[in-house]
């Protein structure tokens, strides 16, 4: 009973510290991203060693992403500065970290237009607000519509 407990504890403790973290989904991202673009209130836009980070609020926290001066993702920022490491417990843990890495803040208009012709355009609306309407396709193996021989798991039982 006491290590019932006590694992009960541990995973109401993991819940509480990932209780703030929420996934980001295709459309959510890329309407973050037009929004930092756009230099909506509440967005932000840092810049340094040739990369953009684009910030903007997600659900009362902070989302961020990172890309590159040819609008490609970069999933690995730490790599790419050769920085040593970082704890981010808050969005400005992060900010705090880019700044005295050599990121400095700047005006969304200074984004390269590439960038913002790709991001601010009707077909990246068009596209983010598609992805809303997409379905999860879902396989079915062709042999289990195959009724003449029982599922498994199901098969009879000869006395």
């Amino acid at each position: 009973m006491k290590r019932l407990s006590i694992f009960v504890l541990l995973l109401a403790l993991i819940s509480l510290a990932c209780a703030s973290v929420y996934p980001l989904d295709f459309y959510s991202t890329v309407a973050g991203m037009r929004a930092a673009a756009a230099g909506r209130s509440g967005t932000a836009v840092y810049e340094g060693h040739n990369l953009y980070v684009m910030i903007w609020p997600h659900r009362g926290q902070y989302a961020f992403a990172v890309i590159n001066r040819s609008g490609d993702v970069v999933d690995d920022l730490l790599r790419m500065v050769n920085a040593n490491g970082v704890n981010v417990f808050r969005m400005s843990d992060l900010i705090k970290w880019m700044e005295a890495n050599g990121f400095r803040q700047v005006d969304p208009k200074t984004l390269p237009v590439n960038i913002t012709t790709v991001l601010l355009s009707e077909m990246m609306a068009a596209v983010a607000h598609g992805s809303r309407s997409l379905i999860t396709p879902i396989l079915i193996p062709a042999d289990i519509l195959d009724f003449d021989k029982p599922l498994p798991g199901f098969e009879e039982v000869q006395q």
